[in-house]
């Protein structure tokens, strides 16, 4: 291994990576314009004492400014916009071509997500009675119960 090969990423090469950095990069300058088209003030005082001239000079630099802002905020918002829809396009792809399972590699769908136990310790003691009703009288279910061995307290 020679030192240019030690020293650089093994998944700097893969334009799928390179374009995720752009994308990136991108919504981040995107942001940067955003705030700072919006942060930087573009109001002016009229101050009655200076000459006309003067006057003008001052109302023509802030239009000039606030115009230039508005172009920096669209400009970010293409740029947020052009780099979102770059990531998606790049996530997209890559569930399609099967590179991103979106379940965890122990999960199953075989496999239940509670056991029996931590089921039990999560309803409490009563949850195992099958003749707790949820919501409804006792007498509407009363015809539904069965005359197996169903409980402790039957004995």
């Amino acid at each position: 291994m020679s030192a240019s090969e030690a020293g650089r990423c093994p998944d700097s090469s893969d334009p799928v990576e390179r374009l995720n950095i752009a994308s990136t990069i991108g919504i981040g300058i995107g942001i940067l314009l955003i705030v700072s088209g919006i942060v930087v003030p573009t109001d002016y005082s009229m101050n009655p004492q200076l000459p006309a001239r003067q006057m003008e000079s001052i109302e023509i630099f802030y239009h000039r400014l606030s115009f230039a802002l508005e172009v920096c905020i669209v400009v970010g918002m293409a740029l947020v916009t052009a780099g979102t829809v770059v990531q998606t396009a790049i996530v997209v792809r890559m569930y399609l071509k099967g590179e991103l399972d979106p379940r965890p590699e122990a999960a199953s769908l075989t496999e239940p997500f509670f056991s029996g136990t931590e089921m039990t310790a999560l309803q409490g003691d009563s949850s195992c009675d099958p003749t707790r009703t949820y919501g409804t009288s006792h007498r509407q279910h009363s015809s539904l119960r069965t005359t197996g061995d169903l409980s402790a307290e039957e004995h």
